[in-house]
Parts: structure tokens; sequence; C-alpha cells
């Protein structure tokens, strides 16, 4: 497994995306700090950090990873931390997880609308978390027909759910098993400023026309050029796939 990523603070004035790569590739987290709410930076470092420090612990001993249980301690680190600063208290982040259970199967949850998303070469269609967002909901019920509708909707940026200092995480954490081929296919972790400028289907045809390293290219120029949100961006894949 190669992994390529980066990260841009757009036309913000602070960096509030925080992410961590495992020294053994296998497990990838994002956090975005909700923008609008207080000190959104420092609860996506927290986040991050305390994924980073349980992971490393769960590699130095025998214990099965349990991503739930993961986030639910992670949560709590926040919740901690609020009550020695205050300032803290409402500060939100979103989290996305993928975790390389073994080669041909990954572990995959998610909070808010940072996004993990299987992008195949041997098919057309990819594999996407759905975001807990307002335009998700308004796109199930069928009011809005197509990615693009969300993408530019006014309330694109509106999640529904996050985690939040001051506040008890429900334990209904959606843990999916995602199969796929190591060999051909990709997968990336991101905050929603990727999504400024990409849609699902935009970044499955880009894969399915070059190579994993001519994409990252490509996607970067791109937000570089346009995105104004902070974005991060990491993309797992074998590499060699054209």
């Amino acid at each position: 497994m190669l992994i390529n990523h980066f990260q841009l603070i757009g036309s913000k004035t602070k960096q509030e995306d925080a992410f961590y790569i495992s020294s053994d590739n296998r497990m990838i987290a994002v956090c975005d700090g909700v923008g609008g709410h207080v000190n959104g930076e420092m609860a996506s470092n927290v986040i991050i950090e305390s994924i980073k420090h349980q992971y490393e612990s769960y590699s130095q001993g025998e214990a099965a990873i349990d991503i739930s249980e993961m986030v639910m301690i992670a949560a709590n680190s926040l919740n901690d931390c609020a009550i020695l600063n205050p300032d803290l208290i409402g500060s939100s982040t979103t989290l996305a997880i993928l975790f390389f259970q073994d080669d041909n199967n990954a572990v995959v949850t998610h909070i808010g609308d940072s996004r993990v998303l299987l992008l195949r070469k041997s098919e057309e269609e990819y594999w996407s978390t759905k975001d807990h967002s307002i335009v998700q909901e308004l796109y199930d019920a069928g009011i809005l027909k197509t990615e693009d509708q969300m993408r530019t909707h006014p309330y694109n940026n509106r999640i529904t759910r996050a985690i939040t200092a001051g506040k008890e995480i429900t334990n209904d954490l959606s843990i999916q098993k995602i199969p796929y081929e190591d060999d051909r296919d990709c997968f990336i972790v991101c905050s929603d400023g990727l999504l400024e400028n990409y849609t699902n289907n935009d970044l499955q045809k880009l894969y399915r026309e070059n190579t994993m390293a001519y994409m990252v290219d490509v996607i970067k120029a791109k937000c570089e050029q346009f995105s104004k949100d902070n974005t991060t961006v990491v993309v797992i894949g074998n590499g060699s796939a054209g």
C-alpha cells in the first residue's frame, strides 16, 4: 500500500483539520473542526491525538482493534479536556476512520461529513460513507437529485452529527467492513473541503482513467486553486494500477 496525502488551509485564517496516518499505514483518521464553533481546531486535534495514542498502544500489545471503543474513548478525552478548559465546551469535530484489518478487508466509521471512499478500477461504481448532513437527508428524501445539487446547495456545510465537547456521544456508530482488491482499488479519506471541487463520481472517473499518483496531482492542483475551506486528503492504494 502506498499513501499520498496533502493538507491545505484554503482561504481560512486557521487550519481546523487534523489527521493521523499510523507508521504501519493501517490506520488513517481525518477530523474537521466544525467551523463557526469555538475552538474547532482544538477539538479535531484532541480527537486525533487520542486515536493516535490508542492505536500505538494497541500495536504494542495483543489486544484486537476495537474501532467503536476507540471513538468513544476519544470523545471522552475531549469531554475531559473541556472540564479542565471550559473554553472547549461546545467545540465540535467530524471524524472519518479507515483501518486495514487485513489484505482484503477494511473497517470504516465516520461522524459528520468527513468521508471515506473506495474507488475501483474494475467497476464504474464507487463505495462511499453517507454523510450525516442536511443535504444528505434532502437527497435521501428525493428533494435533491444529484451530487452536484448537494454540493452547491446553500446548506451543503450543515451537518447533523459531530463529536462535541460537553455532550455524550451515542454508541450507535456504523462500523462497516469493506472488502477491497489490494492491487486495483484505491481509498480516499478526506475532510469536506475536497467536496467543494469534486463529487464522488468525479473522483471515481478520475481514478478509473488515470494512475493514482496522477489523480492525486490533479486533485491537489485544483484544490490549491479553488478550495476556500480547509482541505485534507489521504489517498491509499497500490499506486501501480493504470
